[in-house]
């Protein structure tokens, strides 16, 4: 894990609802991206980078690069870097607010 940052899931959660709070769900600007950018913008919040979601979503790099730059506009993200985190983040508080799927066990996690 070298260079990589990793945060307790107490820290984890402590961040997620700070941004939520602060941005809302509705005022994060997500609500206004278009399915596919949604979908290339979950990707990214996975961790994927560009040529990886292109395979994934069986279209170019030119085409995934450009839902990108769609997407950090309509985010107000300036950075690639930023993007990510934003996110990831977003991919957190998406977690935490989905209801438990009914006769999921409730065990924990290994």
């Amino acid at each position: 894990m070298a260079g990589e940052t990793v945060l307790s899931s107490d820290l984890t959660e402590q961040i997620v609802k700070r941004v939520v709070t602060l941005d809302g769900p509705n005022r994060s600007g997500v609500s206004n991206l278009s399915n596919r950018e949604l979908q290339i913008f979950e990707l990214v919040g996975q961790g994927l980078i560009v040529r990886e979601i292109a395979e994934q979503l069986v279209v170019s790099v030119k085409t995934v690069e450009s839902h990108i730059e769609h997407i950090k506009t309509k985010l107000a993200v300036k950075s690639s870097r930023e993007l990510v985190r934003h996110a990831a983040l977003w991919r957190e508080a998406q977690k935490s607010e989905a209801p438990e799927s009914p006769g999921a066990p409730n065990t924990p996690e290994a």
